[in-house]
């Protein structure tokens, strides 16, 4: 028990290092788009403190398993440096020991990925989507102000005559971002509505008209008794969304990202087998699974990287686990592409994992028996056996 708890100190450190690294990488990242929000409102450091704690499930979640591979080999390549490991074979003690310290870590991180995958990040996207909300809110009170031209989060220009509490009198709006070409709108009146169940902030508009100029050129002009005329969040870029989430002009209370797995998976059930909802949301449902399960395949990958003959060091090894990591996630993401359009089954989210597992496998065989080969094992188990073969009398 000393050797492996031993084994697992030397595991922990270079884990927890990689994953505060990486996790420290994407959250300056997250900080960057967030700018516009922190502007909105006012720079306090509170909202701040809420994107991040927000924010660092989903981050956590995507950084320990890729950690853990870097981890195991970190160990495992000090033990190797230090003859550690030689010590220990010629005490008589396997390589195949070494599954018991690594394994046990990355059980452990698959449970903290877990709860991270199931309840705690799609509590932080919900919190964080409300925290957005919360901030616009307090943006469209502060900014939409009488007598001056409102640059609402660099997407369009707004500017008020007369303006009392939510009551607006003379409204003139030019909106650059327009999908169907940039628009000039002009109402008489015009009010603010904030609809809190999904989300939305609008500009209810009277008695106006709508000057849109189209990509060719024409010039359209559209009179109106009421528009109701939808604030968009200063986060327009949703291509990395399920095809259902993409127009934010459509309410959706909760998308699958948000929902804890019961949740989830009860959407599943509801959904028509085979439509595009359903296999987005099955996508979703395997794509957590298989981020729990990348922890084990990661990690018996690593595993004999890591171990070497420091004679004889391989000196490419963690140039060639990178390699084969980012061919992993290439390899993940086209099955989860093929999927969600109806062009594969689950199953092939789960091929990456099994060829990582396969290929750990085979390196420890290599590694442990002293071989450079298949065909040298072969060969080698050829000669054994007719070195064993009882002479006749």
């Amino acid at each position: 028990m000393i050797l492996f708890w031993y084994a697992v100190g030397e595991l922990l450190f270079p884990l927890g290092l990689g994953a505060g690294v990486l996790s420290a990488i994407m959250m300056m990242d997250q900080i960057y788009k967030f700018v516009p929000f922190l502007r909105a409102g006012g720079l306090e450091l509170a909202p701040l403190g809420w994107m991040m704690v927000y924010t660092l499930p989903t981050i956590i979640m995507l950084t320990t398993p890729i950690s853990l591979m870097v981890g195991t080999y970190a160990g495992l390549n000090r033990l190797s440096q230090d003859y550690e490991i030689i010590a220990m074979r010629a005490a008589g003690v396997s390589l195949r020991f070494l599954f018991k310290p690594v394994l046990f870590v990355a059980l452990m991180v698959a449970l903290l990925v877990t709860w991270l995958s199931f309840y705690a990040s799609p509590w932080g996207v919900r919190g964080l989507e409300q925290l957005k909300y919360e901030i616009l809110k307090k943006q469209t009170r502060i900014s939409l102000t009488e007598g001056r031209i409102n640059n609402f989060f660099g997407q369009k220009s707004i500017y008020i005559f007369q303006k009392k509490d939510e009551l607006l009198t003379g409204v003139f709006i030019a909106d650059w971002k327009d999908p169907e070409g940039a628009s000039l709108i002009e109402a008489k009146q015009g009010k603010i509505q904030f609809d809190e169940k999904h989300r939305r902030i609008f500009l209810v508009l009277y008695q106006g008209r709508i000057h849109q100029l189209g990509e060719d050129q024409s010039h359209r002009i559209i009179d109106f008794a009421q528009l109701d005329y939808h604030l968009n969040s200063p986060d327009p870029d949703r291509s990395n969304l399920p095809s259902r989430y993409r127009n934010p002009n459509k309410a959706v209370p909760l998308n699958d990202m948000q929902m804890s797995i019961e949740r989830l998976w009860e959407e599943v059930g509801k959904a028509e087998p085979q439509s595009q909802p359903y296999r987005e949301y099955l996508d979703e449902f395997h794509g957590r699974i298989t981020t729990i399960l990348s922890c084990f395949a990661f990690a018996i990958f690593s595993l004999p990287m890591g171990v070497f003959d420091p004679r004889n060091p391989k000196t490419l090894r963690f140039v060639y686990m990178i390699v084969m990591m980012v061919l992993y996630y290439s390899i993940y993401s086209q099955a989860r592409g093929l999927m969600v359009q109806g062009k594969g089954s689950a199953a092939l989210m789960y091929l990456p994992l099994v060829f990582g597992v396969a290929l750990g496998l085979f390196n420890y065989f290599k590694i442990n028996y002293d071989l450079t080969s298949i065909p040298g094992w072969l060969a080698q188990q050829l000669r054994g056996t007719r070195t064993n073969k009882p002479k006749q009398p």
